[in-house]
């Protein structure tokens, strides 16, 4: 059962949030939901190469670690550093193809 920042639930549901609580929850789904995927459209079609563009949308993991510290004061573990690292290096071969030998 969830607890909410006041310690309770709405209905055994639902956390029991404030009114700033629910206004960045929904703030949340609406940068998700609706905004990142249309700045990206935006993106893709203003960066002239795809392989470039891809890189950039992989790498939300390496912003992901300094921004959780430094807003939530989450602490950065070696897994999270090693997943991070391991999710941009799995971009390698779509930005240096060419170089690398991999058919393009």
């Amino acid at each position: 059962e969830g607890v909410g920042a006041r310690g309770g639930t709405v209905g055994g549901i639902l956390p029991s949030l404030g009114t700033c609580g629910w206004i960045q929850v929904l703030g949340g789904i609406f940068m998700t939901t609706f905004l990142a995927p249309g700045v990206g459209n935006f993106a893709l079609f203003r960066i002239p190469s795809l392989a470039v563009f891809s890189t950039l949308m992989c790498i939300g993991p390496i912003y992901a670690l300094p921004l959780g510290y430094y807003i939530k004061g989450e602490r950065v573990t070696v897994r999270a550093a090693l997943g991070s690292v391991l999710a941009c290096a799995g971009v390698i071969p779509m930005f240096f193809g060419g170089a690398l030998g991999f058919p393009s």
